[in-house]
């Protein structure tokens, strides 16, 4: 079960990573860097280096509740021409006369329960959380598929955090003019009314210039400060 501690310590971290954004985005030179630094922060202290149990080949063995690029339970295919996931359970689908053989995903950053018991590549992800640095495509397919991989019911995953940051002196002027307030209208039009309640996103451009450079879905999350 998730415990409050975890969540807290969680969302701490993502605000620590929200204001070093805010006040100097090249501290981040790619989105790695931004996987690397919030495993920094979530790594500090004692709750998430906790001895985790697990199993490999059938043997006990220990390790601990943290891990970048974590699998996903669920398997997920990418339709001809699309680059939206769609999940499925089945060896393989057919579309179009072609066939696709699922395969799992991964989370940028997983924190796995402690009193799970089962194979190391299969153990159930309590937290998951998925970033994204400078996606400008008005579609929001990355943003999309990362919430379906945190929203299938086969990954049994019980807070799911999605952090979608734009730098915006990365853009010309009619970028940041026109495709902007574009990404903006679209995320909240994709999830108003619509948005799990098990997921958190967080929408974030840098220089914060004006009320809707932040996001945050739901409206009522605020991100927690102790």
């Amino acid at each position: 079960m998730l415990s409050d501690k975890a969540v807290l310590k969680v969302e701490h971290a993502i605000l620590t990573l929200r204001n070093k954004f805010l006040q100097s985005p090249y501290t981040f030179y790619s989105e790695s860097d931004l996987h690397c630094y919030l495993y920094y922060l979530l790594y500090q202290g004692r709750l998430f280096k906790e001895t985790a149990k697990g199993l490999v080949r059938g043997k006990p063995i220990s390790t601990i509740r943290l891990h970048k690029e974590y699998p996903t339970l669920g398997k997920f295919y990418k339709p001809l021409k699309k680059k939206i996931l769609v999940p499925e359970e089945k060896n393989y689908v057919t579309v179009e006369g072609k066939k696709f053989q699922p395969s799992r995903g991964a989370y940028d950053l997983a924190i796995i329960d402690p009193d799970e018991t089962r194979d190391l590549k299969w153990q159930k992800t309590s937290i998951a959380i998925e970033l994204a640095l400078n996606e400008l495509q008005p579609s929001l397919w990355h943003l999309k598929n990362d919430y379906t991989k945190i929203t299938y019911n086969v990954d049994e995953v019980e807070r799911g955090y999605i952090l979608f940051l734009i730098r915006k002196t990365d853009l010309s002027d009619r970028l940041v003019r026109k495709r902007l307030p574009q990404l903006r209208a679209n995320l909240i039009d994709a999830f108003k009314g619509k948005l799990d309640p098990r997921v958190r996103i967080l929408y974030l451009e840098s220089p914060k210039t004006e009320k809707r450079s932040e996001i945050h879905l739901p409206s009522k999350w605020k991100i927690a400060t102790v």
